[in-house]
């Protein structure tokens, strides 16, 4: 019985991709369950489109799995040199080091850059295609997870990503599941500590709303 409770918490690449995903799930099941009920709010009280959202939502998040896997590669930028830098035990605790990742965290990683692209290509279009305020939801997120709620808690998953270099584990998880990245025999990620961060997040995206301070509104 014991072996059987354990398993459910750890990801095996022998299980099929649902099952890796229900297993995800089921250890997350508080975070996912607030972030969706968030992600429909900031809808309701923004564009209104829940199509829209939802595909905003999978889009960023997928643009933060791949774009990491993509500074991680060593043919790649300048600007994935830098990032790389975080991985450095040398550089790591370093306040410039700190400040370049979290700027990397939120227009790259964490997606805010995708406003500025579909705002072009919106209006090249002719029609809406992001929930900016959901780009801004995730970009948040994202960058106030990775820097703080990791150098609290961690987690084995961030820990193997840093240990190998940047090889695996890439996040989101449910991507790292799906692409085979996410090391085997590993413990699948518990991002409950992140409900605080959402919920304060969404309530500050609402608040600055059409205000001067919309970070998703420029000229």
């Amino acid at each position: 019985m014991l072996e059987s409770d354990t398993s459910i918490n750890i990801y095996s690449k022998k299980d099929p991709f649902i099952v890796n995903e229900i297993k995800l799930f089921l250890v997350n099941e508080p975070i996912f369950c607030i972030a969706a009920l968030l992600v429909i709010l900031i809808n309701y009280k923004t564009d209104n489109n829940i199509y829209i959202a939802i595909f905003t939502f999978y889009y960023v998040t997928g643009w933060s799995y791949f774009t990491h896997l993509l500074y991680h590669q060593p043919w790649f930028s300048l600007i994935g040199q830098i990032h790389l830098f975080h991985h450095n035990p040398i550089y790591h605790d370093s306040s410039i080091v700190f400040i370049i990742e979290a700027l990397l965290d939120f227009f790259v990683f964490g997606g805010f850059i995708l406003i500025f692209f579909g705002i072009q290509l919106e209006k090249f279009l002719g029609f809406k295609i992001f929930n900016h305020y959901i780009i801004l939801f995730w970009a948040l997120f994202y960058t106030s997870y990775h820097l703080l709620n990791y150098h609290y808690i961690k987690p084995d998953a961030h820990k193997q990503h840093h240990i190998t270099n940047g090889i695996n584990n890439y996040g989101p998880e449910w991507f790292d599941i799906l692409f085979h990245t996410k090391t085997d025999n590993t413990e699948f990620e518990n991002l409950n500590s992140g409900i605080p961060n959402l919920i304060v997040i969404a309530i500050i995206i609402l608040a600055l709303k059409g205000t001067p301070y919309d970070l998703t509104k420029y000229k």
